[in-house]
C-alpha cells in the first residue's frame, strides 16, 4: 500500500522505489508515467529498469534494458525473468496453463485411440506410444521457455488467452470426468 501511495507522488524522493514497483507489477505503462511526471523522456518501445540516482545530481536516471519489444507486433518481453521454481510453484503461470494444454491434447487423442482401439484410457496409459510422449515433452517445454523469458500471452485473432484458459480447464475437468467414468464402468466410452 505504500508504493501505491507513493505512486502517486512525483518527488525525487521516492523515483526510486516507484520505479522498482512499476517494474515489478505493472510493467512498461506505468513505468513511463512515472518516468514522464519526474521528467524524464520515456521511450515507450523499450522496457526500463528501476531508475538510479546519479551521484553529481541526485537526479533520477533512467538505465534501459535490451529486452525486445517491437513495435511492428513481435513477441513482447516483460523486462523481468521468471525462475523455473517460481514458474511451477502451485499457484505460478506455468501448472494451470501445462497441464490445460495437456488435457486438451489428451481430450483429441484419447477419444481417437478409443475408436480404434478399444482400449480404456488407463489402457492406453500402460503403454503409450513415444511419438506422444515426445509431443507432451515438447509441450511442457514450448510453455515453460516463454512464461521464464517472461513473453505476455496476447490475443492472436480468436485465440485469446482467455479462451485458452477456459478452454483448458474445460478439458481438465472432461478428462478427469471420462478417467472416472472408464474407471468405474470399466468400458471404453467412446
Amino acid at each position: 500500500m505504500q508504493n501505491k501511495d507513493c505512486l502517486k507522488k512525483t518527488s525525487a524522493r521516492c523515483t526510486k522505489r516507484v520505479s522498482q514497483y512499476a517494474v515489478a507489477d505493472h510493467g512498461v505503462s506505468a513505468i513511463s508515467v512515472v518516468l514522464q511526471a519526474n521528467g524524464v523522456a520515456a521511450d515507450s518501445q523499450l522496457p526500463v529498469s528501476p531508475t538510479t540516482t546519479s551521484s553529481s545530481t541526485k537526479a533520477p536516471v533512467a538505465k534501459s534494458v535490451a529486452a525486445p519489444v517491437a513495435a511492428d507486433g513481435g513477441l513482447r518481453v516483460n523486462p523481468y525473468r521468471v525462475s523455473l521454481w517460481d514458474a511451477l510453484k502451485f499457484y505460478g503461470p506455468a501448472p494451470e496453463k501445462i497441464n490445460s494444454r495437456l488435457a486438451m491434447l489428451a481430450m483429441v487423442l484419447v477419444p481417437r485411440t478409443e475408436m480404434l482401439t478399444g482400449e480404456t484410457v488407463l489402457q492406453q496409459a500402460q503403454h503409450p506410444p513415444w511419438a506422444v510422449l515426445a509431443l507432451a515433452a515438447l509441450i511442457v517445454y514450448g510453455s515453460l521457455v516463454p512464461l521464464r523469458a517472461g513473453a505476455i500471452d496476447e490475443p492472436f485473432g480468436v485465440f485469446t488467452p482467455l479462451a485458452e484458459r477456459l478452454n483448458g480447464r474445460l478439458a481438465m475437468l472432461g478428462f478427469v470426468g471420462l478417467l472416472a467414468l472408464e474407471w468405474y464402468t470399466e468400458v471404453p466410452f467412446f
